[in-house]
């Protein structure tokens, strides 16, 4: 990809453990002159996607250089067609820092996507699955994919104030709690959004509160 023309560049969002305040990981998110959603529409009409999604990856990990975690996208139909993560050529992060966000859609080859799952969780990679509650979520897709992370969409905390939209975060965290899945909430903008978050059980969480995306901190 062009990254000169379209100024391509990578920025990070901190994951943050809700009572503690430590930070466990980054988000690792692809900018550009164009809105992200724009930028891939258009990579796909081109028939580019993969490559673009590849690039985005690289830039990633190429420029991160801390001992948190880094959360990395793929998109959907880039996984479905089959992705590489040569961890070998980074020196500097070991694939146990890794963890792979796919979002929560219906894919048309699950088992090709699973088969990948499995590939990079042999490496030490984990999984998390992004955007839980946008739209219609499929349940078997958790089961089929086993995620090691949920993330909550921030559409998730419109209505935690009233006790129907609690109770349904609540429910959430248990499910996931008795699977073994992590959850981490998104979206987490005021300080009542984290206090009702944290009450309910959820350990993690990330949004414009704890950070916006900006460039990686400097190891102090």
């Amino acid at each position: 990809m062009e990254d000169r023309r379209l100024q391509l560049h990578t920025v990070f969002q901190p994951i943050v453990h809700l009572h503690t305040n430590e930070v466990i990981g980054f988000e690792a998110l692809l900018r550009s002159s164009v809105a992200p959603v724009q930028l891939f529409k258009q990579a796909e009409k081109k028939g580019v996607l993969s490559r673009l999604d590849q690039y985005a990856r690289y830039l990633a990990l190429q420029s991160y250089q801390r001992p948190e975690k880094l959360f990395i996208n793929c998109h959907p139909l880039a996984l479905e067609q089959g992705i590489s993560i040569d961890v070998h050529r980074y020196s500097h992060i070991t694939p146990e820092q890794i963890v792979l966000e796919i979002t929560e859609q219906n894919f048309f080859n699950i088992g090709k996507v699973r088969a990948q799952v499995h590939e990079f969780r042999e490496l030490g990679m984990k999984l998390a699955l992004d955007d839980f509650g946008h739209g219609f979520t499929n349940l078997s897709l958790i089961e089929f994919l086993e995620p090691d992370y949920l993330k909550l969409d921030k559409i998730m905390l419109r209505n935690i104030h009233n006790n129907k939209g609690y109770q349904l975060l609540n429910g959430i965290r248990k499910l996931a709690e008795e699977v073994g899945i992590t959850i981490i909430a998104e979206g987490i903008e005021t300080r009542q959004q984290r206090d009702i978050v944290r009450s309910c059980g959820i350990g993690l969480g990330q949004g414009w509160y704890y950070g916006q995306p900006a460039a990686l901190p400097a190891l102090t």
